[in-house]
Parts: C-alpha cells; sequence; structure tokens
C-alpha cells in the first residue's frame, strides 16, 4: 500500500536553496579544497518501534575528490554497499558453505563478503564494472561499523544499496566537475534533516494501517482465549523524493491481558519481510544476535533455535528461534501455565533495540477485560441514576456482574449499551 505527498514544500524549498548554492559555486572555483558530506543511515523512533530504511539526504551531489561520510543513525543494521556490476551477495549463509568456518558452532552464519569492510586502496572509489566496495555491517551496538567513508575520484552516479535490506533501500552519489555549483555539505545535510522530517511525518498513517490488521483474540470450547500476535509491519509510503520503506518493530498488539490456559500465538505478519523472535527472558540474561568465533560471525544457537516448552511459566527462557518471512509455517505458539499474575514482558531479540517489546498481563479472573473494580457508595435506587465511586451513573448504562458477600459492598461493574439494573439489586 502506497501513500501519496504533493511535491509544493520541497519545489519551495529548491527554490530557497537555488540562490545559496549559486553563490557558493564560485567560492568553491576559488577554493578548490576537498570537502565532506555527511549521509545518514537509516532513521529510527526507537520509542515507538519505528524504523525507516533509506539514505538521508537519498541523493547527494559532490565534486571530484570530495568525500562522503557516511554515519549510522540506527540500532538497526545496514551496510553501504556499492556493487557495480558485482551479484547482489546474500546476507546469510549455510556455514557448510563457507570455507574455513565450523557449522557445529551453529548452522547459519552472517556471510563474510556482506558483513565485512570492502574499502578500495586509500580509500579513493573510481567507480567501473566489478569495483565493489562495502562499509560492513553498520549498526550502533559493540563491534558494529558506525562510520564509514569513501573520496570520489571520478565523474559520475554511483548507487549503493543496503545489503540488509536489498534494493528498497539505495542511495546515489553524484560526482561533478569542480566547476560545477552544487549545494554545500551544510545545505546537503539540511536537505537530508528535512528528508527525513517528511518521513516522519508520514509514520501516523503506517501506524493506522498496521493497527487495522490487529486479530481479536478467538474463544475456544473450554472458555479459555486464544491472542494472535502479529510482529512486525512493513509498508512502503511515496514521498517527495521517492519511495520509501517503512517497517515498524512492534507487536500487534503488544499488550495483552491473558489466564491462565489461553494461548497466545505469534505470527510473522504477512505485511513483513524482517526476521523476528518472540521471546520471554523471564529475567535471564540477553543472548546476543551474533557470535563471533574467529573471523566469521555465526547467527547465535540461542536466538536461531527456540526454547523452553510449549507451557508458558516465569522461569527459564520461551523463545520461537528465528521466524523468517515466507516460510511455511512462521508461528509460536505457548500456552499460559498456572502461573501467579502480574506483567510478564517479551521481545524481539533481533529489534528491541528499535523498540520490539510487549507485555501480557497475566490475570486470574474471567470477567471481561473492560470491567473495573468500584464502589457502590449510595445504594438508592431512587430516580433513574446510582451512584458509583462517587459518580452519577445512569441505571440504563450499568449492569451488575457480581456483589461481595453478598451485600452493597465492592462490586465489579461494565458499561454496556443499554442494560436494566438487575433484579437483584432492585430487591435490595
Amino acid at each position: 500500500m502506497k501513500r501519496f505527498l504533493g511535491h509544493t514544500a520541497t519545489l519551495l524549498a529548491s527554490i530557497g536553496l537555488l540562490l545559496p548554492a549559486m553563490t557558493m559555486a564560485s567560492q568553491r572555483r576559488s577554493n578548490p579544497a576537498p570537502q565532506t558530506y555527511t549521509v545518514l543511515v537509516g532513521l529510527e523512533q526507537s520509542n515507538k518501534g519505528v524504523d525507516v530504511e533509506a539514505y538521508f539526504p537519498r541523493s547527494v551531489t559532490i565534486h571530484v575528490g570530495d568525500t562522503v561520510h557516511w554515519v549510522q543513525n540506527t540500532y538497526e543494521i545496514h551496510t553501504v554497499t556499492f556493487l557495480d556490476g558485482v551479484q547482489l551477495p546474500p546476507l546469510l549463509l549455510p556455514s557448510a558453505e563457507v570455507p574455513g568456518a565450523d557449522p557445529a558452532i551453529s548452522p547459519l552464519m552472517f556471510n563474510p563478503g556482506a558483513v565485512r569492510p570492502s574499502i578500495p586502496s586509500g580509500g579513493v572509489y573510481t567507480g567501473g564494472v566489478g569495483a565493489f566496495a562495502n562499509s560492513g555491517l553498520m549498526g550502533l551496538e559493540p563491534g558494529q561499523v558506525r562510520e564509514f567513508d569513501l573520496t570520489f575520484a571520478s565523474e559520475g552516479t554511483f548507487v549503493y544499496i543496503c545489503l540488509v535490506h536489498g534494493l528498497a533501500m539505495s542511495g546515489q552519489v553524484v560526482v561533478v566537475s569542480p566547476e560545477e555549483a552544487i549545494a554545500s555539505p551544510n545545505q546537503a545535510l539540511a536537505e537530508g534533516r528535512q528528508q527525513m522530517a517528511e518521513a516522519l511525518s508520514l509514520v501516523p498513517g503506517v501506524v493506522r494501517d498496521a493497527a487495522a490488521q490487529i486479530v481479536p483474540p478467538a474463544t475456544n470450547e473450554d472458555g479459555t482465549l486464544t491472542h494472535t500476535v502479529l510482529l512486525g509491519y512493513g509498508e512502503t509510503v511515496v514521498s517527495s523524493f521517492g519511495d520509501l520503506m517503512m517497517d515498524l518493530m512492534q507487536f500487534f498488539p503488544d499488550k495483552l491481558t491473558v489466564r491462565p490456559g489461553d494461548t497466545v500465538t505469534f505470527e510473522i505478519s504477512p505485511e513483513d519481510t524482517e526476521p523476528h523472535t518472540a521471546t520471554f527472558l523471564n529475567g535471564a540474561e540477553e543472548p546476543p544476535v551474533g557470535l563471533p568465533v574467529g573471523d566469521f560471525l555465526y547467527v547465535n544457537p540461542e536466538v536461531l533455535f527456540p526454547q523452553g516448552s510449549d507451557v508458558l511459566t516465569r522461569t527459564g527462557i520461551y523463545s520461537s528461534g528465528l521466524m523468517l518471512p515466507g516460510t511455511p509455517e512462521p508461528t509460536y505458539s505457548l500456552v499460559v501455565g498456572d502461573i501467579k499474575p502480574g506483567l510478564l514482558p517479551f521481545l524481539c531479540l533481533l529489534h528491541d533495540n528499535s523498540g520490539m517489546m510487549g507485555e501480557l498481563m497475566v490475570v486470574r479472573d474471567r470477567s471481561p477485560r473492560a470491567s473495573r473494580p468500584c464502589y457502590l457508595t449510595k445504594p438508592s435506587l431512587a430516580g433513574s441514576h446510582i451512584e458509583i465511586s462517587g459518580m452519577k451513573v445512569h441505571s440504563s448504562k450499568v449492569t451488575i456482574i457480581a456483589a461481595k458477600n453478598g451485600r452493597m459492598g465492592r462490586m465489579t461493574l461494565v458499561t454496556v449499551a443499554a442494560v436494566m439494573v438487575t433484579e437483584a439489586l432492585k430487591s435490595r
């Protein structure tokens, strides 16, 4: 599904940049010192579980001899990769297919050709068929690449992509003669930040689309419920500077009220292309996704494979293992065990730093979730109102679900469209 945005704002902004760019051009001709342009890699709102898979600015124009400085901007991993005719390498490989790797450590590993930096001599890029350059795996975790620089020595338009997100995340560097008028590094970065602001303005629509896919609980024959939790959501939106891939690193829903005997089933959203896990740590230390051994980076078996039984308790780790979109049955089900009431948090081991976390509220009673404990402070039925916890409520809007110890004490109430006060209350 795509969302469209007018081009008026960008047109006005480009007009505003025209005169500064022309003024700057004469300065550049008299001062040909190389410049460094900054490009931000990715956009994230981790408090909302939002990731925009793009480079900002998407296209940057520089002079021959200038440098582009890419800066990692999200916990979600990325690469900056110039293929120039080289076949797109996969991000993950079976360990048995990689010479020197040990499948006994883990059967799956990160492709060394994708996650290791590949920098041309002196950091100078000239392009051409087979001119492969790669930042390596960029992220904000320890050991991951946070910055990557290339100096461009020849004119041309050079397209690059992210090996994690494929062609959905691409950018370009346009290299021109020093005689041409171009934006300054500060102006180019300002354009990138303007694009980021536009991207974030599109997020609420994507969130609404994602919320619309939430599946209501199903009632089983024994009275228990089966809750469905969808993992992630992806949508392509259209901005004034091109298509954008937005990934919501969230559970839908991310908060559930459950009771012992209920089933919680986690499924990859049909609108998502990201791998995920559904994991209950129960206070245990979170295992890292990558397991470095020697020169290789393996996928940690504690992340790759399911852990725990199918009955959820408050002891030990319960995890789906790596759930991949497009696999025959990317689902994971747990039955809530006979555990004490309270919160039970869960997360995605791959994207918790991006905000992908949720919680179960375990309760004991079977009363409707919308109900809440109240006090009938004035049980008199004079007139058409009764008083509950100091608030007057019309009797046609209240039904009495239970009375504590058979008297007018603490009660559980639920608001409904139009009901009558029960005969039990009328008789008191």
